[in-house]
């Protein structure tokens, strides 16, 4: 026994061991990136919280374990600014902020940091906690988030269909946002993502969604029809648009007060004197 314990003593195990917590800032730097860019889709839920969770139990139990060595005292003091991008890009969804913000601050917390130094950033962290979540539930109040700030191309998942159109080879999926149904002027609005940068983990499916390019906004009324012509072609509200993510000279067309809008259109044939839309065959 006393082996054992005099093996896992050796500071040269936990020196070694100290590097492991690098993962843990990757780990951190994941889920953030995850948070922002997919559309999280568990397969197992309870299986994959469990698998989370345990996760970062075991980060924290390895920095527990190495908290004297310098390599883990500098995770531990720079972990806390990944943890504030997790709750705020995923707030709101609990289950995924509150593992990593908890072990984040247990490991600050437990590790055999210079007290001065402790002291400082953690009166910088509450406060960098406590004001940012303040100030993002203001921005929220006025229907505003991270994605919308950081992109104009983000849309509430809350009001996602999970009715997808995937193009004929499977390239690009046709996505509907669809208004709640108390809302008095309700619109659906149709985007087409990428699907090359989707993955699949353990118990979770994560599809790609930024970036996404809008192609119609019209009043939830209407009834419009949409298909895929080929890989890169939709037929859309009686519209062909050719979709490519290649073009940076692509602007989107739509507007807050048009009740239809296009984007992503290079390819529209109308005749000159009717000016009713016309699908050309190949």
């Amino acid at each position: 026994m006393d082996k054992v314990l005099n093996f896992f003593r050796n500071k040269w195990l936990k020196f070694g061991v100290s590097f492991l917590s690098l993962g843990f800032l990757a780990f951190l730097g994941f889920v953030a990136w995850l948070a922002f860019a997919y559309y999280l889709v568990p397969t197992n839920p309870a299986s994959l919280f469990a698998l989370y969770l345990f996760i970062n139990v075991i980060f924290a139990a390895l920095m527990i374990y190495t908290r004297r060595q310098f390599v883990t005292q500098l995770v531990a003091c720079i972990a806390p600014i990944i943890g504030f991008a997790i709750l705020i890009i995923g707030f709101g969804q609990w289950y995924l902020v509150a593992p990593p913000v908890i072990t984040v601050f247990v490991i600050f917390f437990a590790v055999a940091t210079n007290e001065t130094i402790k002291t400082v950033l953690g009166t910088i962290y509450l406060l960098m906690y406590v004001v940012g979540s303040l100030a993002y539930l203001t921005l929220l109040y006025f229907n505003l988030d991270l994605n919308t700030l950081l992109s104009d191309s983000s849309y509430d998942m809350s009001l996602r269909s999970e009715d997808v159109e995937y193009s004929t080879k499977g390239t690009y999926r046709l996505v509907r946002y669809i208004d709640d149904e108390s809302k008095e002027r309700r619109t659906v609005t149709y985007c087409v993502e990428q699907t090359e940068k989707d993955m699949q983990l353990w118990f979770l499916d994560c599809y790609y969604t930024y970036g996404a390019k809008r192609v119609l906004v019209t009043v939830y009324s209407n009834n419009t029809d949409y298909k895929w012509v080929s890989d890169n072609q939709l037929l859309i509200d009686g519209k062909i648009r050719k979709i490519s993510f290649d073009d940076k000279s692509e602007e989107d067309l739509s507007s807050e007060t048009a009740v239809r809008t296009t984007a992503v259109t290079t390819t529209t044939e109308e005749t000159s004197e009717s000016e009713e839309p016309e699908t050309t065959e190949e």
